[in-house]
């Protein structure tokens, strides 16, 4: 009888995890929490909206944007956090969040530096109050801290960095918060001598290869700065999506927001009842890539990966996926005795179990999945479906186990494909808590 294998969940769990699970179990019995308190304003008033929230729910009322969103929360741990939404009113964009101080009148002023520019942003609370265990929460005297603001500066033009490239320098512009008549000027700057200004493009098109140049503001627009660096790879994946296959024996890899990693852990396999698998565990949305071990990488449009030499160079045991070679590997070679081989279908996202008579490709990464991992013994699938096969051509849904309870949840019990943004989720029934690196 064949059987069917589904790749699920994610390889998130950090060692803040664990703090995580310890602090909550520290909460529940009436040890020490902390308060904070923040508020969240959009500047300037008329441009856009703002929403903060302690847990990041991926949908929000659009009845809770408003000019000035107060935060006000005790938490088992510090420093706290929280996410911050901003939506911009038509014609405007958002440059970025920015924190804030206050003058001696009361007066806001804001760094014009942004801080964060992703949207929604995970955003440091710096008030805070400490209580010893066994407090009231009731006792908290809010606002704590009134000085204590963050800032969503809306404007019409603002730069951008190319995908992956924040590591590869920085950005500028004379001022932040442009209206439409000004004049401004921006500015990137490479990191170090191994890093070199290339371009600024404007949807696509290059509009200037001077670091730093001058627009007229006319319309809401986004300049993206362009490097390359030696220590740098830029690969362009097709615009609706595609694969590559990646191998470094030297380097570790850092992965920007528009590419996946595809890999296998056999440490991470789901067991029912601790006997049998239900499911192998496809880990997808990693942010690094190491050394000896190979992946897949999933990826829309320009991407670059930044090369870091690694300080532990080594093939984990827990990987299931394999890098072929310069002169590929014939399947007859392989200990097929105890292991079967699959060869990965970028077409379908699946992978295919190999003949024994077939050799696998060069310079491609294929999965060996050992038999003490199949569901009750038996033969090995034929085909093994990835949660990335209902994007690809000729599949349509993915196939599940049901028996498997997995799966990634915001505190508000909305399904999460991947831990994306900081913050508090539920990963098989258990609180974890994600920063990103």
């Amino acid at each position: 009888m064949k059987k069917t294998f589904t790749f699920s969940g994610l390889r998130y769990i950090l060692m803040t995890a664990v703090l995580m699970l310890v602090s909550s179990a520290d909460m529940m019995a009436g040890d020490a929490w902390y308060a904070y308190y923040n508020k969240l304003v959009a500047y300037p008033t008329g441009a856009g909206t703002v929403y903060a929230d302690e847990y990041g729910y991926d949908a929000v009322d659009e009845t809770l944007y408003a000019n000035e969103s107060e935060l006000q929360c005790k938490q088992s741990y510090s420093p706290g956090g929280y996410y911050a939404y901003a939506k911009p009113a038509d014609g405007w964009i958002l440059a970025g969040f920015s924190a804030a101080t206050f003058d001696e009148a009361g007066q806001p002023i804001f760094n014009d530096a942004v801080i964060e520019t992703s949207n929604p942003a995970y955003l440091t609370i710096y008030s805070e109050i400490s209580t010893e265990e066994g407090a009231d929460s009731s006792s908290i005297d809010y606002p704590l801290d009134p000085n204590n603001v963050h800032y969503a500066l809306f404007t019409h033009v603002a730069p951008r960095y190319a995908a992956g490239q924040d590591s590869l320098g920085t950005l500028s512009i004379s001022k932040v918060c442009n209206e439409i008549g000004d004049n401004v000027t921006l500015t990137a700057t490479p990191r170090d001598e191994r890093c070199h200004f290339d371009r600024w493009t404007l949807d696509g098109e290059t509009v200037s290869t001077e670091a730093s140049f001058s627009v007229d503001v006319t319309k809401a627009a986004e300049y993206v700065a362009h490097f390359t660096c030696d220590s740098a790879v830029i690969i362009n994946f097709p615009e609706d999506g595609g694969y590559i296959y990646w191998y470094d024996d030297v380097n570790d890899i850092s992965v920007p927001d528009n590419v996946t990693t595809l890999d296998v852990w056999s440490d991470y396999v789901y067991l029912n009842n601790g006997e049998t698998v239900d499911s192998l565990n496809f880990s997808e949305g990693s942010y690094y890539a190491s050394a000896c071990n190979a992946t897949i990488l999933y990826g829309k449009g320009e991407a670059t990966l930044v090369k870091t030499p690694s300080s532990y160079p080594y093939a984990s045991e827990y990987s299931l996926l394999r890098w072929s070679g310069d002169n590929g590997v014939a399947v007859a070679d392989l200990d097929a005795t105890s292991t079967s081989y699959y060869t990965f279908d970028t077409s379908n996202a699946t992978f295919n179990l190999a003949k024994s008579g077939e050799t696998i490709a060069a310079q491609t990464t294929y999965l060996a999945v050992p038999d003490s991992l199949y569901k009750n013994g038996g033969d090995a699938p034929s085909i093994i479906y990835t949660s990335y096969a209902d994007k690809a051509a000729g599949i349509n849904s993915v196939k599940t186990d049901s028996k498997v309870a997995t799966g990634i949840y915001t505190l508000g019990g909305i399904r999460q494909k991947e831990m994306n943004r900081n913050g508090i989720y539920i990963f098989d029934g258990k609180k974890v808590l994600y920063r990103r690196k």
